[in-house]
C-alpha cells in the first residue's frame, strides 16, 4: 500500500465523495479498541465524520462497531471493531 499527500499544485481539490457514492474509495482498518482509536484520532486533530456506530445487536454484523474519518485530502478512513475476530 502506498499513501501519498500531494501539496501542489495550489488549485488541487479535496475528495468530496461519501462512502455510499459510486466510485468512492476508502481505507478500512480492523482495530481492537475503537474508542481508543477515536480518542487518538481526536488528539491528532482528525474528527470522525460519523458517530461511532452502536454495536449491532443481531444479524451477520452482530457485535460490530465502526466509525468513519477523513484524511487531509478527504479520503474516507474507516475503523471497524469486530469482537468475534481473535488474534
Amino acid at each position: 500500500m502506498e499513501l501519498l499527500q500531494y501539496t501542489s499544485p495550489a488549485d488541487r481539490t479535496r475528495v468530496k465523495s461519501r462512502p455510499c457514492d459510486p466510485g468512492a474509495r476508502h481505507l478500512a482498518f480492523r482495530v481492537k479498541n475503537i474508542e481508543g482509536v477515536i480518542a487518538a484520532c481526536r488528539q491528532a486533530g482528525v474528527i470522525p465524520v460519523s458517530p461511532t456506530v452502536p454495536e449491532h445487536a443481531d444479524g451477520p454484523a452482530k457485535g460490530l462497531k465502526g466509525v468513519y474519518t477523513t484524511d487531509p485530502d478527504g479520503i474516507v478512513i474507516e475503523f471497524m471493531e469486530d469482537p468475534r475476530i481473535q488474534d
